[in-house]
């Protein structure tokens, strides 16, 4: 999966917004970079995606806000497996909040100031979430599968008595 990133950022400020995308846009592990002022534009965004490998959220809202930003973003198609990252400020007292924020569906951080050696772990951090959201999403279609499958048989079997 050497493959360059399809990335959307979700960042409200505009001028770091514009910074951040041009700053991403040096980097060849990222091949399309769209962005969106806010979370309803992210969502008609990736609604519109053929591929999405990850969502990069400039945010200091409410984690239940990102909750269910996330949440929406999953039942998108390209947004099902990919892997949702929050850029935060060094200085943020996010520490103590990690669990939280994996819980809420985040799947990893990248801290500001970027750098080379950011932009590297955090490329790893992606293609290791898009990986682990393709293998659980293979699963429970194949459970989806096998209960439709048995479903399938039990009203064959019921018709037959």
């Amino acid at each position: 999966m050497n493959e360059p990133l399809d990335i959307v950022i979700v960042d409200d400020n505009e001028e770091r917004l514009r910074d951040f995308c041009s700053i991403l846009g040096e980097y060849t592990q990222f091949r399309n970079i769209h962005h969106a002022p806010d979370y309803s534009k992210a969502l008609h965004k990736m609604g519109t995606l053929l591929s999405c490998d990850a969502v990069l959220v400039f945010d200091e809202s409410d984690l239940k806000k990102i909750t269910k930003f996330v949440e929406k973003a999953r039942e998108t198609d390209s947004g099902s497996i990919c892997s949702f990252i929050l850029v935060v400020r060094p200085e943020e007292a996010l520490v103590q909040e990690i669990d939280k924020y994996a819980s809420a569906g985040i799947d990893g951080f990248l801290f500001q100031p970027v750098d080379d050696s950011k932009i590297t772990s955090i490329t790893v951090v992606i293609k290791k979430s898009l990986q682990e959201h393709k293998e659980a999403l293979e699963k429970k279609l194949q459970y989806k599968g096998a209960s439709e499958l048995l479903r399938r048989k039990y009203e064959a079997k019921k018709k037959q008595t």
